[in-house]
């Protein structure tokens, strides 16, 4: 009995070498739109090196490589999480003040007459 082998025509190229910010044209759009046109060079080279081959190998070889020390990562979870409570609660009343003013001034350009 032989085998014979099946080309498949279904399936989409690897998602390697290409712009994450540039490849998303609602974002661009939005950001164009809601004045953050200055940040336009900076998102640029951001989408271009998070949709790097280089990027994508690490995070697959991390996927594919456990901690190999749970001990130390249990003890580094235990000291970082009050750090980390501690800074997250600094910060949440400005971020939730900041998301308040945008989230009002959206609901009021909708509300516009």
């Amino acid at each position: 009995m032989s085998l014979t082998t099946v080309e498949l025509l279904n399936q989409s190229a690897a998602l390697v070498d290409y712009n994450l910010f540039s490849s998303h044209s609602a974002l661009v759009d939005a950001l164009a739109r809601e004045g953050a046109a200055a940040e336009h060079d900076a998102l640029l080279a951001l989408g271009e090196r998070l949709g790097s081959v280089t990027l994508f190998t690490l995070g697959d070889v991390a996927n594919r490589n456990p901690p190999q020390h749970e001990e130390e990562a249990a003890l580094l979870r235990r000291v970082s999480t009050p750090a980390v409570k501690y800074w997250i609660c600094k910060r949440a009343p400005s971020v939730c003040a900041e998301t308040m003013q945008v989230l009002e001034a959206l609901v009021a350009r909708v509300l516009a007459p």
